[in-house]
C-alpha cells in the first residue's frame, strides 16, 4: 500500500519575525529615500554600494549611473586638491567621523560646494561607510555677501575724515580708524584694549 507521512509545525513566530524584518527594511528604505540630504553607502575603498533619492536629485545622475562609482566621479576638476579623500575614508572607517567641504560637479556641468559628513555604519550585516552630503551654495553666498559687506564697512570707516572709535559696552576700544590714530597720536595697537577714558 502507498502511504504518506507528514509533519506539521506552527511557524507563527517565524512568520511574525519575517514580517517585522520586512517592515523594518521598508521603513529604513522609506526613511533613506525621503531624507533631503544625499546619502551614500560605501565600502572601505569608497565604492558606492547604494545611494538614496537625495543623491539622484543633487547630482542629476540615475542610481544605476552612481552605484559602483567612487567620490572622484563627481569631483569638480581642480577644486578638491587639498582634500585627501582616501585618508578621510580610512579614518572614518576606523571609527573617527569626518566632516569636510567638497566641490561637486553635477551631470549638467554645474559646480557647487557641499558639506560632507562620513562615519562608519552597518549595511546588511556588513561594516560600511555612510556619507551624508548637503548643498551649501546658499550658505556660501551668504558668507561671501557678509564678507563683502564687512569689507565695504571697514573701507568706509577707514576713509572717513572723522576720528572713529568702536568700543564694547564697557568702554573698551576694539577698533579705530586711521584718522583717530592721527588725532590721538597713537598707533592702532596702542588704542586697542584701552578704556576710552584714557584718551581724555
Amino acid at each position: 500500500p502507498f502511504c504518506m507521512l507528514a509533519s506539521f509545525e506552527d511557524i507563527t513566530l517565524h512568520k511574525n519575525a519575517e514580517r517585522i524584518r520586512l517592515e523594518s527594511e521598508n521603513s529604513y528604505y522609506e526613511l533613506f529615500n525621503n531624507v533631503t540630504d544625499a546619502i551614500y553607502i560605501m565600502n572601505a575603498e569608497g565604492t558606492f554600494l547604494d545611494i538614496n533619492a537625495g543623491s539622484v536629485k543633487l547630482y542629476g545622475y540615475s542610481k544605476q549611473e552612481l552605484v559602483g562609482k567612487k567620490p572622484d566621479f563627481f569631483s569638480a576638476p581642480g577644486r578638491n586638491n587639498q582634500i585627501d579623500i582616501r585618508s578621510i575614508l580610512h579614518q572614518a572607517y576606523n571609527g573617527n567621523p569626518q566632516q569636510f567641504e567638497f566641490w561637486g560637479k553635477k551631470k549638467n556641468g554645474e559646480i557647487f560646494p557641499e558639506e560632507v559628513r562620513v562615519f562608519e555604519g552597518n549595511y546588511h550585516g556588513e561594516k560600511v561607510l555612510i556619507a551624508m552630503a548637503q548643498d551649501i551654495t546658499k550658505r556660501k553666498q551668504a558668507e561671501e555677501a557678509l564678507l563683502e559687506s564687512e569689507r565695504k564697512f571697514r573701507e568706509l570707516i577707514e576713509l572717513a575724515v572723522d576720528g572713529i572709535l568702536m568700543g564694547s559696552p564697557e568702554g573698551i576700544i576694539i577698533g579705530a580708524n586711521s584718522y583717530m590714530q592721527k588725532l590721538t597720536g597713537r598707533q592702532h595697537n596702542d588704542l586697542i584694549g584701552k578704556n576710552i577714558n584714557e584718551l581724555f
